[in-house]
């Protein structure tokens, strides 16, 4: 029956058996090696594991193809916005350096050219600073310049925070545009802003360590006394 089998298959192949094995059991290359049943089995299992090696092989590729694609897009994050953290550090500098003549003005010059370059810095740090898919890092590195620069607009514009006129004290014309004002006043303050200070707790008892310093830690113990009345 085999080889009946084996002679069909090659005739559709142009090819033929050997005579001598035509008719004769004992001569057949397959006679005595396996039965067919068992061959079968051997042949599906030998197929099963080949293609689980391909469906592994499948998968251990998209699997590296993922992971590399999110390593990249990571480390592409990350160098945009650093890009984006410079830039908008380099904008507060430069709305310092327009406002006080690079620091060397004691006390803001009522000129609307400078209050409107400083107020159009200050606009485009918010705009790059919105622009960033912020991680804890770069985050607190853009708070704490934000903080040193705030302080600074803050004290350089103590002096004219009381003084009539000084906002309309030129010509029409010249006058310090209202809304330049009102960016650079309202940058130099703390409303909205979250305080760091506001995370800090202490106790009675963290204050032993303040012991060279009794005039504080009987300030800190008063007012603790104070939160419990």
């Amino acid at each position: 029956m085999m080889l009946q089998t084996l002679d069909r298959s090659l005739s559709k192949l142009g090819m033929k058996l050997p005579r001598k094995w035509k008719g004769s059991k004992t001569h057949s290359p397959l006679a005595g090696t396996m039965q067919p049943s068992k061959l079968a089995r051997e042949l599906n299992m030998e197929t099963e594991i080949s293609n689980a090696f391909q469906a592994f092989g499948a998968v251990a590729t998209s699997l590296a193809f993922l992971i590399g694609l999110l390593v990249y897009r990571s480390d592409s994050t990350f160098k945009r916005n650093d890009l984006l953290a410079r830039q908008a550090i380099l904008s507060l500098e430069r709305a310092w350096d327009i406002f006080t003549d690079r620091g060397k003005a004691s006390r803001p010059k009522a000129d609307r050219v400078i209050w409107l370059t400083t107020a159009r810095h200050l606009e485009r740090f918010v705009c790059l600073r919105s622009l960033m898919h912020c991680p804890d890092a770069h985050k607190i590195v853009l708070d704490e310049h934000e903080e040193y620069w705030r302080y600074r607009f803050y004290d350089f514009l103590h002096p004219i925070c009381l003084e009539n006129g000084f906002y309309d004290q030129i010509e029409a014309g010249r006058k310090i545009e209202p809304r330049s004002a009102f960016v650079i006043v309202k940058f130099s303050g703390w409303s909205g802003v979250q305080d760091p200070i506001d995370r800090v707790m202490f106790a009675e008892e963290d204050l032993d360590d303040l012991k060279k310093h009794p005039v504080l830690s009987e300030y800190l113990r008063s007012y603790l006394r104070g939160l419990k009345q």
